[in-house]
């Protein structure tokens, strides 16, 4: 599904790589499903290739191996200026998916 957002997906995929890329076809499809304009899908796939890079880079192999620590050292990698300054909410709709289906443990309610 990452053909309705880019020419060159299977290019793409071999460059970001990491434990997370199969994942990108199903969020581009929940995007393409859920009406998302061209730009904002493009733009949440990027950050979300990038976050499947980041984590090969940094060695996790298993989708199991991801957790706060992780997601939160690549954000503040990027920086929040420039071509990142969406990062947050653009990454949102992976940790989303991710999240649904059970790969990322629903965040605890802290106790007032």
């Amino acid at each position: 599904m990452l053909e309705l957002y880019f020419k060159a997906a299977d290019d793409l995929r071999q460059k970001w790589g990491g434990p997370l890329i199969a994942r990108l076809d199903e969020v581009a499809s929940i995007l393409h499903n859920q009406g998302f304009c061209w730009d904002m899908g493009r733009r949440a796939l990027r950050i979300s290739g990038h976050f499947s890079h980041f984590l090969q880079v940094s060695g996790v192999v298993a989708e199991a191996q991801i957790g706060k620590d992780l997601i939160e050292a690549f954000l503040d990698s990027l920086g929040r200026s420039g071509s990142f300054r969406y990062a947050v909410s653009d990454l949102r709709h992976l940790l989303d998916h991710l999240l649904a289906s059970g790969v990322l443990p629903k965040p605890e309610m802290s106790r007032p």
